[in-house]
């Protein structure tokens, strides 16, 4: 894929996986997708992503924290995603 950037897909039920590969698959290099946060820190390590996408709609608790501890991974940022457009997701999710 030349110089695209490797990206994890965490949280995500298998609809809104194929929803996001769909938009994403001509402008990343998407290594792998896990829906249950608990594996995420383990597959975020195993990949060595560049770019975790982490889903919240499904599993904020497991997300936030999932959140803190991927971005501690060298190199690796984090992208907090969802449909939802409660105000305190989105500041919560800027923390």
């Amino acid at each position: 894929m030349g110089n695209t950037s490797s990206v994890i897909i965490v949280g995500t039920q298998q609809q809104d996986e194929v929803l996001l590969r769909q938009h994403l698959r001509d402008l990343v290099d998407i290594r792998a997708a896990e829906a249950d946060p608990a594996k995420g820190l383990d597959l975020a390590k195993r990949q060595s992503a560049g770019i975790a996408l982490l889903y919240l709609d499904h599993n904020p608790e497991a997300i936030f924290p999932l959140s803190q501890q991927v971005s501690h991974l060298h190199g690796c940022a984090v992208m907090i995603v969802s449909r939802d457009k409660d105000p305190e997701k989105i500041l919560a999710a800027m923390r």
